[in-house]
């Protein structure tokens, strides 16, 4: 087996992956990863991957699109968040209309064109180059121009700016391609895109002290002086000559037009994600008050409130010693999962599938969920699987998670300077 492991790296890789996962996640969640990996391997397989020629003839003047939809890292419904939103809504374009998309994948750029009008989906390739800067892409620019000449594109509509250089849009526009812009963190404002401010931990507040932010910055990056302030007047360029800009609350709206007052509004929309949960009918079983099985549900990770959780686990065990029996429904980081997996009267489920959650949360007889982000979430899908359930949560009073549980009546909010002490003290106190 090790020789076979040598001659075959690849194979090694995933055996070791999956061995990690297993031992973080549990069996169903590698199953359900290796599904959704099925899943993308059979939407890349529609595509024919043709030379610059053939591509060019298999296209009709209908087939044209005129806008070419950019992601910056692959289109995988493992990924979550906005690369499975941006599938589910273009797949719903594609049949209406011509729809391209120009991905990252890990060592090339694949454009891609499917939809109402193309006679097959096709779709074109090219290596990707390398940056001074990690994961920066340096010949993005002719890559996105040639892209967008190829499949007959007037605008480019640039869906995450993660990982790309922040004045790519703008280069973009001067060879006379208008751009849009999608907002689902806040990438425009900060290297870091969930403001976590390094090394503490915690959510920097919209610092924009220089000093500050250089020490955060420098923990992962080797930046040049004054590299945040310049990042930041390119980003007022930047929202001031996109042609719309889309954020998926009305939160992440207000935010952005409070940090950049170029804005224009009559260029800006909302446009909530859609759930992926299927409509379920009202619980037969009201939840338990006070709550004896509790969730934790979403990504597992720092930002997201999983070291939080670990904190109210061990808060209310020293109170209450047998009243809870905790769920981890959800992937993430294998160390913090392996944390939380030896905590007393814990389970974690692991990775679960876009959709499946509130199945989940009635099956396991959940009585109430936390959603502990430590940053202002931009919407959060989970919310609505929970609400879709009919369990109850609690969060922090933070960002557009925060707005949305005290507006819809969905649970409860907790300070977010209570920290884990409030949650469990909050938690301890429903009896």
């Amino acid at each position: 087996m090790p020789a076979l492991l040598s001659t075959y790296p690849a194979l090694a890789a995933r055996l070791a992956l999956a061995a990690r996962l297993l031992f973080a996640e549990g069996p169903r969640a590698v199953v359900e990863r290796w599904r959704d990996r099925r899943l993308d391997e059979q939407r890349a397989q529609r595509f024919e991957v043709a030379e610059p020629a053939a591509f060019l003839q298999s296209l009709s003047a209908t087939a044209r699109a005129p806008t070419l939809w950019v992601l910056p890292f692959p289109l995988q419904r493992r990924r979550g968040g906005a690369a499975i939103q941006l599938l589910v809504r273009l797949e719903e374009r594609a049949r209406a209309e011509p729809v391209a998309l120009l991905q990252r994948l890990p060592d090339r750029w694949r454009c891609e064109l499917w939809g109402r009008g193309v006679e097959r989906p096709v779709a074109r390739e090219w290596q990707a180059g390398g940056s001074g800067l990690p994961g920066i892409d340096s010949s993005a620019l002719p890559t996105l121009l040639e892209a967008a000449r190829w499949v007959g594109a007037t605008r480019l509509h640039f869906e995450s700016l993660v990982d790309l250089p922040l004045a790519l849009p703008l280069e973009v526009r001067e060879h006379g391609i208008a751009f849009g812009l999608s907002a689902h963190d806040f990438t425009l404002f900060c290297q870091r895109p969930h403001l976590i401010e390094e090394p503490l931990g915690h959510f920097c507040d919209f610092s924009t002290d220089p000093l500050r932010c250089a020490h955060c910055l420098a923990v992962h990056w080797r930046l040049p002086e004054g590299y945040q302030e310049e990042r930041r007047a390119i980003a007022t360029r930047l929202v001031a000559a996109a042609d719309l800009l889309e954020f998926p609350s009305e939160y992440m709206r207000r935010e952005h037009r409070r940090l950049y007052p170029a804005i224009d509004s009559s260029r800006t929309r909302v446009v909530p994600p859609r759930s992926l949960a299927e409509d379920l009918p009202p619980p037969t079983r009201p939840v338990h008050r006070p709550p004896r099985r509790i969730a934790f549900a979403g990504a597992v990770h720092r930002h997201k409130g999983a070291v939080e959780l670990e904190a109210v686990v061990r808060r209310l065990a020293t109170l209450r010693r047998d009243a809870f029996e905790w769920h981890v429904f959800g992937g993430g980081d294998p160390v913090l999962l392996r944390r939380l997996r030896r905590l007393p009267r814990m389970q974690v489920h692991g990775y679960y599938r876009a959709g499946s959650l509130p199945a989940r949360l009635r099956s396991a007889k959940i009585d109430l969920v936390l959603l502990l982000s430590i940053w202002p979430e931009a919407h959060c899908l989970v919310l609505d699987e929970c609400a879709a359930a009919g369990v109850p949560v609690v969060a922090f009073d933070l960002g557009a998670l925060g707005e949305r549980v005290r507006e819809a009546d969905w649970g409860v909010v907790v300070d977010p300077r209570a920290g884990a002490e409030g949650v469990a003290s909050l938690i301890a106190s429903r009896d």
